[in-house]
């Protein structure tokens, strides 16, 4: 949400995971694309903020937030990303997440910086940076750039072109592309193990999959006709859908079942 007005008490993101998050380095993922759609959207109104606060819902559907206090006024992206994973560092108590959100207050159109003693940040670069994200993604879609974070450091991020370079963290889906991120992922998902064969130029076909039932059974599908595929980004989390029909017993299932690339991860959705 945000407006243009001064007047508006917060701008803010949130997102539903499509699966049960139980790490700090996928949570930070999600909270790297709200925080850039929250900072895209104050500067592209021309304000900034002076309070960040971060919202954790779990997949018990318990809710706990926190915000926390910035040293001055900033629409700077690593900057309110910083400390909205210090936040949910001081919230998460290690239990599966299923809900994230970024949300800003104290908005003006303040344009100072309180400076700190031995902060050497390079605040004049970032700001730089993040605008001339903001011109390209405006120019070609918001998939031409995509910011980076290497492991190990978990606040200073970088924007390579899509496809440059290895990419431990990465939002969009390339040059040119405008594709909506679809939300959350709709029906009841479980994990399965899933043998495929990989074209030349690294496309994956579902051979067999196994599945528990729930009986505890482990269940063997070797008939799967692949209807169709799709290239889908639930929350931030890119993944390639392919509508099958399971054949099981003589019967056939219709499913959709879901590849996580990032992870390496397959899920069977039954809506």
């Amino acid at each position: 949400a945000g407006s243009a007005a001064c007047g508006n008490k917060g701008y803010g993101n949130s997102a539903t995971t499509p699966y049960d998050v139980t790490d700090a380095q996928t949570a930070k993922q999600t909270l790297l694309a709200l925080s850039e759609t929250v900072a895209g959207r104050l500067r592209a109104d021309g304000v900034q903020i002076g309070v960040v606060s971060v919202g954790i819902r779990y997949a018990d559907f318990s809710y706990v937030s926190h915000q926390r206090t910035l040293c001055g006024p900033t629409d700077l992206t690593m900057e309110i990303y910083e400390a909205a994973c210090g936040l949910f560092l001081e919230l998460w108590n290690g239990r599966p997440v299923r809900h994230l959100g970024v949300h800003t207050g104290r908005v003006s159109r303040e344009d100072y910086r309180q400076l700190r003693l031995f902060d050497r940040t390079d605040y004049e670069k970032l700001s730089r940076m993040d605008r001339a994200v903001d011109g390209i993604r405006e120019r070609f879609g918001a998939g031409a750039l995509r910011r980076v974070l290497k492991p190990g450091y978990p606040y200073k991020g970088r924007a390579v072109r899509a496809g440059e370079g290895r990419v431990e963290m990465a939002f969009g889906i390339g040059m040119h592309s405008r594709r909506a991120d679809a939300g959350s992922v709709r029906g009841i998902q479980r994990e399965i193990a899933c043998e495929c064969w990989f074209t030349s130029t690294g496309k994956a076909t579902p051979l067999m999959l196994k599945i528990q039932d729930e009986e505890g059974e482990i269940q063997t599908i070797r008939d799967i006709i692949v209807h169709s595929q799709e290239k889908k980004t639930y929350a931030g989390v890119s993944s390639i859908e392919y509508d099958c029909t399971l054949v099981l017993h003589g019967r056939g299932i219709r499913a959709w079942l879901i590849y996580y690339q990032a992870e390496s991860r397959w899920v069977v959705n039954f809506r």
